[in-house]
């Protein structure tokens, strides 16, 4: 029998958004195709990270990873959204990256949880979506938010990564010198990472509202 857990779930949860991404697939823009695609990403990275779980034991270099291809798409859905310069979004990768690498071979260590990097993006993520929500409100938009999709792809980010943002900021230290709270963050961050699909996946179908 299949023990069901906190990070089964959540590992589970991760084929809501891409499963309902697939079925809306031909009503959505650019941006959100390629986020389908990332969830598909994510749910092989899913099932990579309990095989090397099961194998060695330690699944920390795929986190490295995939922190790596989330903040790329992540970012790359603002700044679409704001029609940035895309140099400058090629710019903040290239130094995500740069900072990465440090921290998975100088700072840290690739098989440990990066707590840097991870930090890093959840302080980046959550400006951006204020950011959104900022000029929305600011140019009148806010009273048909709800029907916009990045308004809801903003909120999944902003509840992810601010309500993880203790927790991946300490996390390298608790699972050194305190597993029993790391083992609570990550209760924590399982049970948030549902809700942020199920809301990821609400951002799919809001393209139906806007038909």
């Amino acid at each position: 029998m299949v023990k069901i857990t906190f990070t089964l779930v959540s590992q589970i949860s991760s084929l809501i958004p891409l499963i309902i991404g697939l079925i809306y697939y031909k009503n959505l823009n650019k941006p959100f195709k390629r986020l389908v695609c990332f969830f598909a990403f994510s749910v092989a990275m899913e099932f990579g990270a309990n095989i090397l779980a099961n194998k060695i034991g330690n699944n920390m270099p795929l986190l490295h990873f995939f922190s790596l291809v989330e903040f790329a798409m992540f970012t790359y859905m603002f700044f679409k959204y704001f029609d940035i310069n895309i140099k400058q979004y090629y710019f903040l990768v290239a130094m995500f990256l740069l900072i990465a690498i440090l921290d998975a071979l100088f700072f840290n260590s690739i098989y440990k949880f990066n707590s840097l990097t991870r930090t890093l993006m959840c302080v980046t993520l959550i400006i951006a979506s204020l950011y959104f929500y900022y000029s929305n409100i600011k140019s009148y938009k806010s009273l048909n938010l709800y029907t916009q999709p990045m308004y809801w792809f903003s909120t999944a980010v902003i509840i992810y990564f601010s309500i993880n943002f203790f927790t991946f900021m300490m996390m390298s230290f608790f699972q050194t010198s305190y597993s029993d709270i790391a083992l609570i963050g990550s209760k924590v961050h399982a049970c948030v990472n549902v809700v942020a699909n199920i809301i990821f996946t609400v951002s799919f179908v809001s393209f139906k509202w806007n038909r």
